[in-house]
């Protein structure tokens, strides 16, 4: 029979590390300046979804976590958007992931933390004119 070693340990010295970033108060600061970085993202990209897409995306701002989930007009079909915003450089799903045989529904799920700034305006530019 094979033998396995499983490290029950850990990194010691990695953990050690941490201990002292949330004993001196750096984990405490990464996070406050983290969470400030990712609501302005997030106020940003529904900004310009609410100015940009009053007519074509229903969505709520997120109280937390990343992801928008955007209602599209039905007009829109998200096959033929999705096809053509990645012929203009931009990979946007088409809903399908989110889909089963008891949820169908013409949204997907879209994310804005890892954009910067002009990321995001880039990427929704690119979606305005492919949705028309």
């Amino acid at each position: 029979m094979p033998v396995h070693l499983i490290d029950r340990q850990g990194d010691t010295l990695l953990e050690e590390a941490f201990a002292v970033m949330f004993d001196n108060g750096e984990m405490d600061r990464h996070f406050r300046k983290s969470l400030k970085m990712y609501k302005q993202r997030r106020n940003l990209f529904c900004e310009i979804l609410k100015t940009d897409f009053h007519d074509k995306i229903d969505f709520k701002v997120p109280e937390g976590g990343f992801p928008v989930w955007a209602d599209f007009d039905k007009k829109i079909d998200l096959n033929l958007m999705s096809e053509e915003a990645s012929r203009q450089g931009l990979y946007i799903g088409n809903g399908t992931f989110s889909q089963n045989e008891s949820f169908v529904t013409n949204a997907l799920r879209m994310g804005f933390a890892s954009l910067e700034e002009k990321e995001m305006i880039n990427a929704l530019g690119i979606l305005k004119k492919v949705t028309g």
